[in-house]
């Protein structure tokens, strides 16, 4: 069930919303897998409210950020060409 740890995310229907779930996704960071990563990157790229809430993009740069630790270089660096084109 790790759909469930980003689901919140992936469904945001509003800026607020999408600011609001990217610090919940944040704040449990510890307990994403790089699969979880990968779905709250699809989301973003899939979902304007996700992509235009400065809130959102800030706190998903703090988790590409920290995942820099977690997971390899090239993944992540592939995760941000994502982020960067929407």
């Amino acid at each position: 069930m790790p759909m469930q740890k980003t689901r919140l995310l992936c469904i945001s229907g509003s800026y607020k919303d999408a600011a609001i779930n990217a610090e919940i996704i944040y704040n449990i960071q510890a307990l994403l897998s790089e699969k979880d990563l990968e779905r709250v990157v699809d989301s973003t790229s899939k979902n304007t409210q996700i992509q235009d809430s400065y809130g959102a993009n800030d706190y998903l740069e703090k988790l590409l950020g920290c995942a820099e630790r977690r997971f390899s270089k090239e993944k992540i660096g592939e995760l941000r060409k994502k982020v960067k084109k929407t």
